[in-house]
């Protein structure tokens, strides 16, 4: 009787989450409506698309009252997976549906708290797929199932670097570096789990497949390459071969597809390095590199820079603090980042001879 007492109460649960979660998709509250617009801007403008990740729009949130249900649940799967790459591939799609969650966070335009609890959630998360991946004895080359695994995991993880660079655009001030130490944690993570269970002289092959199957815009072997030169900062020497041939492989695609388009289209081609988040400085090398193939690239993009720093030197951070800030203050610190700014610039045009003032 106590067994069956148990199972109608944990039904009873499972069924109060299940109908407010439904209660909450049906009527939104005036709040998300009136951000409706921004949020699919937000999704509108994401770099690349996120369904790689194999996962669906997260509807219980870690701010939520039922989170523990889905708590519950991931546990459950968990223990039901009783091999070492079964259970590596559930802490994979663990961090990509908590990777969901931030972002649905951000987009919902949730506190500083709520923002900073969700990454936290899926830096432990990211740590445990590290655990799990450390109890894989073979790697890819010797064993089918790992491959399969290390196929999907550099494509998913590409993704997360990707996610993780927009979000940083979108969080204000103070998250801002929360995130960043995400992204910088998950991309040592990430080489470091891949070179772990992939030879390196079969490295290059398996990133350059991967990389190529990711969804993406007509343009995608440009983000690719960025990522890429991050990640060759992260492994160790005897793999940054590997992580080197794979960019070459990339950019001789990327400069093929760029001298066969029309002049419109190279423009468009402008618009989205403009337009997508990221490192600048890495971006600026890719394009140094495309020279030959679009000379006039270079030009324009140098322009759009300088005149985001006039920007930025006139517009203070974004803040969510209740604190004004002084007048005379704010005037030093706006001619201080100004002046910044404009010292980068002149290092980033170093990178481009042949370039004006």
């Amino acid at each position: 009787m106590q067994k069956i007492g148990l199972i109608f109460l944990i039904s009873g649960v499972l069924f109060s989450g299940a109908f407010a979660l439904a209660q909450e998709e049906a009527t939104p509250t005036a709040a998300e409506t009136s951000d409706a617009s921004s949020i699919d801007k937000f999704s509108a403008t994401l770099d690349e698309t996120i369904e790689d990740l194999g996962t669906g729009e997260p509807n219980i949130l870690p701010d939520s009252p039922f989170y523990f249900l889905k708590q519950w649940s991931r546990t459950i799967q968990n223990v039901f997976a009783f091999t070492t790459v079964a259970k590596a591939q559930l802490k994979e799609k663990f961090s990509g549906e908590k990777l969901l969650e931030v972002k649905k966070m951000v987009e919902q335009n949730k506190s500083q708290e709520q923002i900073e609890n969700a990454v936290r959630n899926y830096q432990e998360e990211i740590g445990e797929m590290q655990r799990a991946t450390e109890k894989i004895r073979e790697t890819a080359t010797e064993s089918e199932g790992v491959g399969k695994f290390l196929d999907k995991f550099i494509q998913q993880q590409t993704v997360h670097q990707k996610v993780l660079q927009k979000l940083a655009e979108q969080v204000p001030s103070e998250v801002f570096e929360k995130i960043e130490e995400a992204r910088e944690e998950h991309l040592e993570k990430f080489a470091e789990i891949m070179t772990r269970l992939e030879n390196k002289e079969m490295l290059q092959e398996r990133l350059e497949q991967n990389l190529q199957e990711l969804s993406g815009s007509e343009f995608k072997e440009f983000k690719n390459l960025e990522i890429l030169k991050q990640l060759e900062t992260k492994v160790p020497q005897e793999a940054k071969e590997a992580i080197q041939g794979a960019q070459d492989t990339l950019m001789l695609k990327l400069k093929e597809k760029l001298e066969l388009l029309p002049q419109q289209t190279q423009e468009k081609f402008q618009d989205y390095v403009e337009e997508i988040s990221g490192k600048k400085e890495t971006q600026l090398q890719i394009i140094d590199t495309l020279k030959e193939a679009l000379p006039q690239l270079r030009e324009g993009i140098l322009q759009q820079i300088q005149e985001r720093i006039q920007i930025k030197g006139q517009t203070p951070p974004k803040s969510t603090s209740p604190q004004p800030v002084p007048k005379q203050e704010q005037e030093q610190t706006t001619e201080t980042g100004k002046n910044m700014l404009q010292q980068q610039f002149r290092q980033i045009k170093e990178l481009l001879p042949g370039t004006n003032e």
